[in-house]
């Protein structure tokens, strides 16, 4: 089973903001209630860059030490995950879930839902901090479409579910003017890296 921070864990780092709210005393354990998956209704981004490496490349690219959380720089209300425990299934493939624990004694649940070469879809739900107050779930995508033949367009992507519909507003707002920037800022930094590999060769 594979132990390494993974790329959902990103989720749980933006959105597990630093708040007043109370760890709890036990960690969240049922990891098999999911919250349905919907066709509307989310806060949404995408962030789209374009590597000079091939798809297969690149893929292994951004395995190596975790690259875009190790790429992410923390921020007053961002909290960070510190420790990761496995359920079922071998992460990252379909079904495997598991349990991540913030820095600041909250926790997420995360599942796999699609894992294939150009796609990688998970969820993220469970939230014991404040941000579980107004959200339900998160449907995150990674996309990667290759351009020519020695590029790759990484598209991201974050749906975020309010848990009652008058919060959307709220919801996209927290979207829009933290998930946002903080993908964006490892992002850029990941492409500078893939510039600079593909320059030394």
């Amino acid at each position: 089973m594979r132990k390494h921070l993974h790329v959902p864990l990103i989720a749980a780092a933006l959105l597990t903001a630093c708040s007043n709210v109370e760890p709890p005393s036990t960690p969240p354990a049922d990891f098999t209630t999911y919250p349905a998956l919907s066709e509307s209704g989310y806060a949404e981004t995408t962030i789209s860059r374009d590597f000079p490496m091939k798809l297969t490349q690149l893929r292994t690219f951004l395995d190596e030490d975790n690259r875009i959380v190790a790429n992410f720089e923390p921020t007053d209300t961002i909290s960070m995950p510190v420790d990761t425990v496995y359920f079922d299934g071998d992460w990252p493939e379909v079904g495997a879930t598991r349990r991540v624990e913030q820095d600041d004694g909250h926790f997420v649940l995360e599942r796999v839902l699609v894992s294939q070469p150009d796609r990688f879809e998970y969820q993220i739900w469970g939230f014991t901090g404040a941000v579980g107050n107004n959200v339900d779930h998160v449907h995150g995508v990674m996309e990667f479409l290759p351009i020519g033949d020695s590029q790759t367009r990484m598209n991201w992507s974050y749906k975020v579910k309010p848990n009652a519909g008058f919060k959307r507003v709220l919801v996209q707002r927290f979207v829009n003017k933290e998930i946002t920037p903080f993908l964006t800022t490892s992002l850029d930094k990941t492409l500078a890296q893939a510039e600079a590999r593909v320059a030394e060769q």
